[in-house]
């Protein structure tokens, strides 16, 4: 199932790794060798979730493993978060950082934009939200209290998102 800005959309794909339903045995099996699963039903996603299920249940639970495994999962352009589109000429200085970050950029309407900074290990370090005006905008970010290295800013809105990366001496 695919997920857009945290609400499941309304499709999903199914697969199965192995088939025993009641339509005679002769149309069962167990998948042996890697398959290829099309997922352009999702639609355009910026997560997906797996649910597993069994025919062979007992007390609501299943009698047999649940496990997959998943080799070259591959996105392209139209999947994810769609980028900034209300948001223009965005510039981060100076980078590299020292004691303080300013991101500058404009704003076509008011909104309101959360900026997130991640390491590189994608932990979250740092967030605010503040709330846009039409036009220019700048947010100055206190970076003093990171550790020297690679961070990325995320700046979001209701429905996209850009990320910024920048060194922190």
């Amino acid at each position: 199932m695919g997920f857009r800005n945290g609400t499941r959309v309304n499709d999903s794909v199914n697969f199965y790794l192995a088939d025993y339903r009641p339509n005679g045995t002769l149309n069962d099996y167990v998948l042996k060798n890697w398959q290829f699963v099309n997922c352009t039903a999702l639609g355009i996603v910026d997560s997906v979730g797996f649910y597993l299920s069994s025919s062979d249940n007992s007390f609501g639970f299943m009698n047999t493993p649940a496990y997959f495994s998943m080799d070259n999962f591959t996105t392209n352009t139209t999947v994810g978060i769609h980028e900034l589109e209300t948001i223009s000429a965005i510039s981060v200085f100076p980078n590299p950082a020292n004691d303080n970050i300013c991101i500058s950029y404009t704003s076509q309407k008011e909104n309101t934009l959360g900026t997130t900074i991640v390491d590189i290990t994608g932990k979250e370090v740092m967030h605010a939200e503040q709330q846009n005006s039409a036009g220019p905008n700048v947010i100055k970010l206190q970076t003093s209290v990171l550790e020297a290295g690679v961070y990325f800013i995320e700046l979001k809105d209701a429905s996209s998102s850009k990320k910024i990366k920048f060194v922190k001496l």
